[in-house]
């Protein structure tokens, strides 16, 4: 097996799978049997597989290492290509949701795999997707301020995560300055963090009202696949 440092990485082409998806969406129509459907939809599952895991090791390898340009560039791409991809995917989902094979899908692959396409039908619109490629780029740009962060402790150059270790010092008074190390680095990038959440906000309830929500609250709980619990609950 290959360490994930192995792994080659080539971007996807969304154009190419922009028109997978739609000869998919056309497929699934023309299908005359639950048996049709169900194979056009393990098939395109598999082609799916190998887009997802080039954007899982891009994803991570930006996140591990945000200074470095490729993958910064790579995940600016993606985001601005994920989207329009997505409508897509809900154009389909809404074909297998519409079929009279309904109870098929539920007995071979279960509730929560209908409920999941049903909820998804409600979060995407090509109202909101230039709303959410400005998210994911809001979203990078907070996860690089934070990572490039860092300050002097003990004699050493820690980030967040290199604060961490030290404030799980089995000594007190070390673990006590590490606290104050790490609030001091939050204290620092406060300005630029505060700008970025101040968008984010603004940006996500203007999502959540375009697509008739009341807030992003009641949108963010289907988002994340809380069907079964909502705000009240957890209050």
């Amino acid at each position: 097996m290959k360490k994930f440092s192995q792994l080659e990485y080539v971007r996807p082409d969304m154009e190419a799978a922009k028109e997978e998806m739609r000869a998919y969406v056309r497929a699934l129509r023309e299908a005359g049997s639950y048996e049709e459907m169900r194979d056009l939809f393990l098939e395109q599952k598999d082609r799916e597989y190998c887009r997802t895991t080039m954007e899982t090791i891009a994803q991570i390898r930006n996140t591990v290492d945000t200074g470095d340009e490729f993958y910064d560039r790579e995940m600016e791409y993606l985001n601005r290509e994920t989207p329009h991809l997505r409508l897509l995917c809900q154009e389909a989902e809404k074909v297998i949701l519409d079929s009279p094979y309904r109870e098929r899908w539920e007995e071979e692959f279960g509730f929560h795999f209908l409920k999941t396409m049903e909820v998804s039908q409600k979060l995407s619109d090509p109202a909101i997707v230039e709303d959410l490629v400005e998210e994911s780029r809001l979203t990078q740009e907070y996860s690089r301020v934070t990572a490039s962060a860092s300050a002097e402790f003990r004699g050493e150059t820690c980030n967040f995560y290199g604060l961490l270790k030290h404030m799980q010092s089995r000594d007190r008074q070390e673990r006590r300055e590490a606290m104050r190390a790490w609030g001091d680095l939050y204290e620092k990038i406060a300005p630029e963090l505060d700008r970025i959440y101040d968008s984010m906000v603004t940006l996500r309830d203007r999502m959540a009202r375009k697509l008739g929500f009341d807030s992003y609250i009641d949108f963010i709980y289907l988002s994340r696949g809380r069907y079964d619990y909502g705000p009240q609950d957890v209050a």
